[in-house]
C-alpha cells in the first residue's frame, strides 16, 4: 500500500489540544466578562469582538470530539461538562453573567409584556391591541387611554394621572368648557410619549446588542431566550408553565399513541 502523506505527521497530542481549548476559551470568555464589567460599572458598554463568539463555539465544537455526550448534545451540555472538567473556567456562570448584564441593559419591553399578558392571560385582550396602537402612535391618546397605560408609567407620572381627574381639577369660572377635557388629553399624549420613547429606547438597545444577542439565542437554551424579549420575571414564570403544559400534553399524546399502536399490532396478530 502506498504511503500516505499523513504518515510523515507527528501523532496527535491530546493534552496540547485540551490545552489548546482552555486558553482559547478563557480568551473568549474574558471578553465576555469584560461586557458584564462595564454595564455593571454604570459605563457605556464594551461589546465583545465578533471573533470572539466565533471563538466560543469553535471550542465547544472542539471539545465535543473528547466530550462524553451525545454528537448532538446542546451546547449548554458541553458548556457544563466544561465545567466539571475544568472549573476554574466557570463558563457557564460567566455567561449566566453576561446574559444577566445584557438584560438590564436592555431593559423591559413594554409590548412583550402585554402581548404575553394577552397570550397567556385572556386570549382576546382588547388592552394588548389598544396598547400596541399608542406605543407605535397609530393614533393619538385620549383620556380613556390612561387606563390602559397607567401601569406603565412611573409612579410621578400616576400622580399626575391622578391629580389631573375630575376628582381634583375644576373649571374655572369663565374658563372655556373644554379646559379640563384639553387637559386630559395634554397628559394622555405626554404619557404615550413617554411609552413610545422608552419603546424606541428598547429597540435601539436591542439593535446594538445584536451581535451578542445572536450569540445567546445561538446556545439554544430555551431559558437563556426568554430573557431576552424584554420580559418581566412574572411573564417568564407565566411563559414556563405554559411550556411544562406543554411537554406533558405531549408527552401523553405519544403515550396514548403507543398503546393504540400496540392494540392495533395486537389485533392484526389475533386475526393471523
Amino acid at each position: 500500500m502506498p504511503k500516505s502523506p499523513f504518515d510523515d505527521l507527528p501523532p496527535a497530542n491530546p493534552r496540547l489540544f485540551r490545552e489548546a481549548i482552555k486558553r482559547l476559551l478563557t480568551k473568549a470568555l474574558q471578553s465576555l466578562a469584560k461586557f458584564s464589567d462595564s454595564i455593571r460599572a454604570g459605563r457605556a458598554p464594551d461589546w465583545p469582538p465578533k471573533d470572539t463568539y466565533v471563538l466560543f463555539m469553535a471550542q465547544l465544537r472542539a471539545f465535543q470530539l473528547i466530550s462524553k455526550r451525545k454528537k448532538d448534545a446542546p451546547p449548554i451540555q458541553l458548556m457544563r461538562e466544561i465545567d466539571h472538567r475544568w472549573r476554574r473556567l466557570q463558563v457557564v456562570k460567566t455567561v449566566e453573567g453576561c446574559l444577566k448584564e445584557l438584560q438590564n441593559y436592555i431593559g423591559e419591553n413594554l409590548l412583550g409584556s402585554a402581548v404575553t399578558e394577552g397570550q397567556f392571560g385572556r386570549q382576546n385582550d382588547r388592552a394588548k391591541d389598544q396598547l400596541v396602537s399608542l406605543v407605535f402612535k397609530q393614533r393619538l391618546a385620549n383620556p380613556e387611554d390612561l387606563a390602559v397605560m397607567r401601569h406603565l408609567l412611573p409612579q410621578s407620572f400616576q400622580h399626575l394621572e391622578e391629580l389631573t381627574s375630575s376628582k381634583f381639577v375644576k373649571r374655572a369660572t369663565g374658563a372655556p368648557e373644554d379646559t379640563v377635557s384639553k387637559l386630559r388629553i395634554a397628559v394622555a399624549c405626554s404619557a404615550q410619549e413617554y411609552l413610545f420613547s422608552k419603546h424606541q429606547r428598547f429597540v435601539e438597545r436591542c439593535a446594538a446588542a445584536k451581535g451578542l444577542r445572536e450569540f445567546i439565542f445561538d446556545l439554544k437554551y430555551p431559558p437563556y431566550r426568554k430573557r431576552l424579549v424584554g420580559l418581566s420575571p412574572t411573564h417568564i414564570e407565566q411563559w414556563d408553565k405554559i411550556d411544562k403544559l406543554e411537554a406533558a400534553r405531549l408527552r401523553q399524546k405519544r403515550l396514548r399513541e403507543k398503546k393504540r399502536s400496540k392494540k392495533c399490532y395486537g389485533a392484526v396478530r389475533r386475526k393471523q
